[in-house]
Parts: structure tokens; sequence; C-alpha cells
């Protein structure tokens, strides 16, 4: 008799892995002044944030860079019009976890004249340990399942021939995350920025979840 059963396990772990997703955006009316300023925009983001931090240059690591021109639609004379150009850049960057090192990268990049947005996760490193422990969970779980229905039915259970996993159905990432678009965040307290963001912000853990679907055969 085959039996087929579903396991599914999640454990949760402290993060130990902040991930910053940074926008660098200006808009400019012409190619060459949008590229000029875009770009010592991030050198100032460099030598006023990463240096300050004991940050490398090459932390620093870069998804896309454009720049293009700018369109915007004219709803009263249907059309579109040229509206400038953009400068685009979107990096990340990676750190151990450590709500110091992150409450004073948010202080410090409030001050500046054109920050960057921001998204921040915080994840795990050895994501694949952590998989490892969460799978066993799942198989544990589908045999427990199996076994019950091969005792219900007379039988007993022999083996699992077969294993379809699901990487869909992971989720790698703590749900907390903050983001701010706003220019020139600032916070008008006693104490400074860095100590409140370390006072009233706690990430949640990350969670990871496996489901396995498990093909056993009785004997």
């Amino acid at each position: 008799m085959d039996i087929v059963v579903e396991g599914k396990a999640s454990e949760f772990f402290k993060p130990d892995m902040v991930k910053l997703n940074l926008n660098f955006y200006t808009k400019t009316n012409e190619y060459e002044s949008a590229l000029k300023e875009g770009t010592k925009n991030v050198e100032i983001f460099i030598e006023e944030i990463l240096t300050k931090l004991d940050f490398k240059k090459d932390d620093l690591k870069t998804r896309s860079f454009n720049v293009s021109e700018v369109t915007k639609y004219d709803y009263e004379k249907k059309q579109n019009y040229k509206d400038g150009f953009s400068y685009s850049q979107t990096a990340t960057l990676k750190f151990d976890y450590d709500m110091n090192i992150l409450s004073k990268f948010m202080e410090l990049v409030s001050k500046l004249n054109n920050p960057p947005m921001y998204r921040i996760s915080f994840e795990i490193k050895n994501e694949e340990k952590a998989k490892s422990l969460v799978i066993a969970k799942a198989f544990a779980k589908a045999e427990e399942k199996a076994k019950m229905i091969a005792l219900a039915s007379g039988k007993k259970l022999k083996e699992c021939i077969k294993v379809d996993f699901r990487p869909f159905d992971e989720r790698v990432i703590s749900n907390s995350n903050f983001g701010t678009g706003i220019k020139g965040m600032y916070m008008e307290c006693e104490k400074s920025t860095s100590d409140v963001i370390q006072n009233i912000f706690t990430p949640e853990d990350v969670e990871i979840s496996e489901t396995l679907y498990c093909l056993w055969i009785t004997e």
C-alpha cells in the first residue's frame, strides 16, 4: 500500500544579519547634470555614511544603474511630454546584526541633503543550516503521519521512496522592516536619533517554513 503524506514545519531564528536596500535618485533638467549630481550624491554617501561607520566602499554592492529621460503624461493635451532626466542607482549593504550600527546609519542618513530611500530587512547568515533543521523536522512529522495511517490500516511502514520539495513555500526573512523615502528624517527628542531607534525598534525573529510531500510504502 502507498501512503502519501504532507509534513510541515517552521522554526524561528534570531536574526544575525541586517540587509539595507538603497535607492539613490536625482532628477535634473539635463542629462549631464543628472549624471554628475547623481554620482556626487553616492560619493557623499560613501564619505559621510560608510566611512564613518567603518565600512569599505566595496561593501556597497550596486544592483542597477540608470540615467534616463523622464516623461510625464498631460491629461488635458492627452500626450506625453519630456520632464528632464533622472539618475537612479540601487544598491545593497549587508552587515552583522548590530542595532548600534543600524541606528547610527539612520541618524547619519537623515542629515544628508539628498538621502537615498532605503528599506531594512533582518535575515540569517547561515540560511542553509537553518533550512536543514526545519526540513528534518518536516520529514519527521511526515513519517509520524505515515506511521499512524499504516497502523490504522493494519500495515507496517517500510520506507519513503519519494519526497517532493517545494521551495516556493519557504519563508526566510523576518517580517520586520523599516523604510523611508522622506527627505531628511528627523526626530525631535532630548535623546539622539540613534538612542531613540535602539530603544523602540526590536525586529521579529526570522521564520523559516518548509513543506515536504512524502510517498511511503508499507509491508
